[in-house]
């Protein structure tokens, strides 16, 4: 059973983040800078709800779920990417949202963008969340 939220969107313009891709293999010591830097639960705020974010990375793949505090349910993440600090996925929703979120400096906040299919590029939905223990 698929999630089926609906979004209203002001017509803000925001700046988009771009994750991009290791082409190389990535060494072991970075993969534990990776995992010890995005792995773990985050929750801030996301469109009227606050949301839960969480990342694992065991035996070299991520895997991830999500909460909004409105519903009280998990769901899985989908298409889960990391590379150092950033880190996107998908969530099976209608429309599909695709975030794009990076790891501040201080490994504190999570923060960036979930963009929706047919908006205009450079709009979209912001994300800013703490580590949650």
């Amino acid at each position: 059973m698929a999630l089926k939220y609906r979004f209203a969107f002001s017509g803000a313009v925001v700046s988009s983040l771009y994750v991009t891709g290791a082409a190389f293999p990535a060494c072991i010591a970075a993969q534990s800078v990776e995992a010890s830097t995005v792995a773990g639960s985050w929750t801030g705020q996301f469109g009227r709800g606050q949301w839960t974010f969480e990342f694992r990375h065991e035996g070299g793949t991520w895997s991830g779920r999500y909460m909004d505090s409105r519903f009280q349910r998990w769901h899985s993440l989908h298409n889960i990417r990391v590379s150092g600090r950033s880190v996107s996925f998908n969530i099976e929703s209608s429309p599909q949202l695709s975030f794009s979120l990076s790891v501040d400096e201080a490994n504190a906040v999570l923060s960036g963008m979930a963009t929706v299919p047919d908006i205009p590029a450079g709009t979209g939905i912001p994300y800013s969340g703490t580590r949650t223990p």
